[in-house]
């Protein structure tokens, strides 16, 4: 409403026709402003194709296959051959999922520095038939529709990375990484916790991937402070720290994951969903993948299983889950890093020696 009625304002003080002009003025600088950045980019047709691990349902990896096709100062973004609608949860439909997937991918890479308008996307183009996981059919379970969206992101970006190389990143960890703890308190009454991880996110020409932070596609998802979560759920958490080792190296590294230890005091059921588990975060120019996340339950009994994907993994007071989330994916070859460098990340812990023995061949009190 305050948005609606400031916009009346302004007509209201400088006539209809002057507001209607000014807009104008602005969507057309926008737009100029991404085709000047378009056409400094050399024309032809980029692929990448990578996988959605599953749709839920069945263990059947999803197909991400992209392409970006560059023709004087038009993107095309060509989906034609990405995955079919599935009998999962995570369809969309086209201006949900198509549109919205290609404009964060296409702002991320051209007019950086622009607003983003109608005119910002005006010389982006969408190639997308119908019934695709991106364009399903109303009737198509789209409970978890934004699932895939952090993979298909990245999966463009990758796409124009010998096209834009100073301004590709390696990919973030790009899986929601759902924790989910549900069952009754004791007066009977059912009680639903849901969580989401942070990760690391991808490396890029000039610095180390940032993070933790949640996915680009994550929205409003708030942090619950762990002293409120312990006060109304059948858990306490032992552990939050980052993951050592999940960031993908590189001559600039990855971001890194984070490690979470929850002691289960009450008996409930555990949802899990992580993803990029098959496919890992990848990295760009030489960089190397990050680390993909998982759940590890230990049993009270000392056994342990890890699990990905699961809809209600039972649980007892005794057992613990250890979550750990992915991390990003490295630029440049890891033999460019600077020693001084790596020597900080083992200080602060992000790197063990036997990590930075293997990729950047650094030995610290190793024998």
């Amino acid at each position: 409403m305050l948005g609606r009625d400031l916009t009346q304002a302004l007509a209201d003080k400088y006539r209809v026709e002057t507001f209607i002009g000014a807009v104008k003025t602005i969507l057309d600088q926008s737009e100029a402003a991404a085709r000047a950045q378009i056409r400094a980019i050399a024309d032809g047709e980029y692929r990448y194709e990578t996988f959605f691990d599953n749709d839920g349902e069945s263990d059947e990896p999803l197909p991400i296959r992209v392409k970006v096709i560059i023709a004087g100062d038009e993107m095309t973004i060509d989906y034609s051959e990405i995955a079919d609608q599935v009998r999962g949860c995570i369809n969309s439909g086209y201006y949900g999922g198509g549109r919205t997937t290609a404009r964060v991918a296409f702002k991320y890479l051209i007019a950086t520095d622009e607003m983003a308008n109608e005119g910002t996307f005006r010389p982006l183009k969408l190639i997308l038939p119908e019934g695709k996981i991106l364009s399903a059919h109303p009737t198509a379970p789209m409970g978890n529709y934004s699932q895939p969206f952090p993979t298909v992101i990245d999966a463009i970006i990758k796409a124009l990375e010998k096209a834009l190389p100073e301004r590709v990143t390696g990919a973030h960890f790009g899986t929601f990484s759902g924790v989910r703890f549900r069952g009754k308190r004791d007066n009977g009454a059912p009680f639903d916790c849901h969580d989401s991880g942070h990760g690391g996110w991808g490396a890029c020409a000039t610095h180390d991937g940032a993070g933790p932070f949640r996915t680009m596609a994550h929205g409003d998802t708030r942090i619950i402070p762990v002293e409120l979560q312990e006060s109304m759920y059948p858990y306490r958490i032992v552990e939050f720290s980052l993951r050592e080792d999940s960031a993908g190296a590189g001559k600039f590294r990855g971001g890194l994951g984070f490690h979470e230890r929850y002691q289960i005091l009450g008996p409930c059921d555990l949802q899990a969903m992580f993803d990029r588990v098959k496919f890992p975060p990848w990295g760009v120019h030489g960089g190397k993948e990050g680390k993909s996340g998982r759940i590890t339950v230990v049993k009270k009994s000392g056994e342990s299983e890890v699990i990905y994907k699961s809809k209600a993994y039972p649980l007892e007071p005794g057992d613990s889950i250890i979550v750990e989330t992915g991390g990003g994916g490295g630029y440049g070859p890891p033999s460019e890093r600077a020693p001084e460098l790596v020597e900080r990340d083992l200080r602060r812990g992000y790197v063990s020696p036997e990590a930075a023995a293997q990729d950047y061949g650094v030995k610290v009190g190793l024998s």
